[in-house]
């Protein structure tokens, strides 16, 4: 259903900025942990502008495996 798509849910970055925002006592040694992450377009975006370490998690990681580690890697995360 998803195939071939960069992200797997409704939102933007500009959605998951603002949810960051309204996280209290957030700081750069928080962790986050994004479940169902998909592709893993939000986790990026999360750990871009949280700076905090994401764990995302996702029931067939191997399918985005190769191409979560190449965005990520393009993304400089």
């Amino acid at each position: 259903m998803h195939n071939d798509l960069s992200r797997e849910a409704p939102g933007n970055n500009q959605s998951t900025k603002r949810a960051l925002k309204m996280i209290r006592n957030l700081t750069p040694d928080s962790k986050i942990l994004d479940i169902g992450c998909g592709p893993g377009r939000q986790t990026i975006e999360l750990a871009k502008s949280s700076g905090c370490h994401v764990t995302a998690l996702y029931r067939k990681c191997g399918e985005y495996y190769g191409y979560v580690l190449y965005i990520l890697r393009a993304n400089k995360v």
